[in-house]
């Protein structure tokens, strides 16, 4: 059997990590993940930069529901304003949601995204309350051209939402953010239930 060395694991690590501009930021909660052990969808999901519910689907070869289990407004968190160079005062709206197949029912992922919605086009906010199939599709209805800019990754020992217990398993997860007109606009935190 050949000896694997430890420089090139590390070199195959950085291979994904390079893609994440703020992995020195992401929360202390947050442990490694060896990318070694992850399968090629697995690592496909944590640093695709286009709509995730479209990868999934073409993944599973099954169409995904976007369940929203939380819509809110909420005050900036210290983090929320940093990464948004905004005021700790500023209110930012919260959507949680669940991803899973529309036959199957299977879970694949826990979203939750943190908009400022003063940065967001108005026709993309009404599209999102309609859309079924989240976020992505949203954005591609109203024509938003925006980019996304993967932040951090890494694992969750365990998931609850304020009054949801989601899972008691670990998850991969990562962080992102979309910029519209130059601007942070969205952050997105998904937790891949694999």
């Amino acid at each position: 059997m050949m000896e694997t060395r430890p420089d090139i694991l590390r070199d195959r690590s950085e291979l994904v990590a390079h893609h994440f501009r703020a992995q020195h930021r992401r929360p202390v909660a947050l442990l490694d993940i060896d990318v070694d052990q992850l399968l090629p969808y697995q690592r496909a999901l944590l640093v695709c930069d286009g709509t995730i519910t479209t990868l999934l689907e073409a993944l599973t070869l099954e169409p995904v529901t976007v369940d929203l289990q939380e819509e809110s407004v909420v005050p900036a968190s210290k983090e929320y304003s940093s990464l948004f160079a905004i005021s700790p005062a500023t209110t930012v709206s919260r959507r949680r949601v669940i991803i899973r197949g529309r036959e199957s029912a299977q879970v694949h992922a826990y979203a939750e995204s943190i908009l400022l919605p003063d940065r967001l086009p108005d026709e993309f906010l009404l599209f999102l309350r309609e859309d079924p199939r989240g976020l992505g599709s949203a954005l591609r209805r109203a024509k938003v051209s925006s980019r996304r800019e993967l932040l951090w990754f890494g694992r969750i020992a365990s998931l609850s939402w304020p009054g949801y217990l989601l899972t008691p398993l670990s998850l991969t997860t990562r962080t992102y953010q979309l910029v519209i007109d130059g601007d942070p606009a969205v952050l997105i935190t998904e937790h891949f239930a694999w």
